[in-house]
């Protein structure tokens, strides 16, 4: 299963994409590639931007690992209100 997303405002583009692939009967590869850049005023803070995203994606990739490996998950979608 995969996922191509793009990103655009006035400081940066980004692009990417997301993959899963089955490894075995309960296990699987998550493989996340982002390219893009800062603009204009903006692009001398791309290290420091760099750092921050790739900080903050580590944060979220384990985060989302401990949820997936935390037997039993057991958290149902919320149901939709009554109209």
């Amino acid at each position: 299963m995969g996922l191509t997303v793009r990103a655009d405002d006035r400081q940066k583009q980004l692009q990417g994409s997301r993959l899963v692939e089955p490894t075995g009967p309960a296990s699987s590869r998550f493989t996340e590639v982002v390219e893009g850049g800062l603009v204009r005023l903006s692009r001398p803070l791309g290290p420091l931007v760099r750092w921050l995203l790739q900080r903050q994606a580590t944060a979220d990739l384990r985060r989302l690992k401990n949820l997936l490996e935390t037997e039993p998950f057991t958290r149902s979608a919320p149901e939709e209100p009554a109209t």
